[in-house]
């Protein structure tokens, strides 16, 4: 039977040795480095990440990008926003996505819209939370 855990893995035993690499040297010398810093700043419509003050380096970046492909992330993301089954130990889909989903999208899953349905209990848990409010309101 294939081993698909991570100690077998080439590139994270790759990405361990950087780890021991990197234990050895202060965060003041990497974040001084603004190459790396560049690089360690994300940013995406309007949102930030800032890893600059994280123990890392170019190497590290490189490394983790590669483990990802290895481990097939990329695709595995895809399956997890298109419902398929990738919980393995319960043979189920994962669906917490569902509730970042808009109303209007749609994603079924064995025969039911889940997003409707999240969407449904959403509305459900804003009607209860409004009468709650407007029962102890003081305004």
């Amino acid at each position: 039977m294939e081993d698909h855990t991570l100690n077998n893995s080439q590139q994270a035993n790759k990405l361990r040795e950087n780890f021991n690499k990197l234990s050895k040297t202060h965060l003041r010398n990497l974040i001084a480095d603004e190459n790396r810093n560049s690089k360690c700043v994300i940013s995406f419509e309007n949102l930030i990440f800032d890893f600059t003050h994280e123990k890392l380096d170019l190497e590290t970046i490189d490394l983790l990008e590669k483990l990802a492909e290895e481990r097939n992330v990329r695709h595995k993301f895809e399956q997890m926003f298109n419902g398929e089954r990738i919980n393995i130990t319960e043979n189920r889909s994962v669906l917490h996505t569902a509730l970042r989903r808009n109303a209007e999208d749609k994603l079924v899953v064995d025969g039911t819209d889940v997003v409707s349905d999240v969407h449904k209990v959403l509305l459900s848990i804003k009607k209860y939370s409004d009468q709650i409010r407007s029962t102890f309101s003081i305004y």
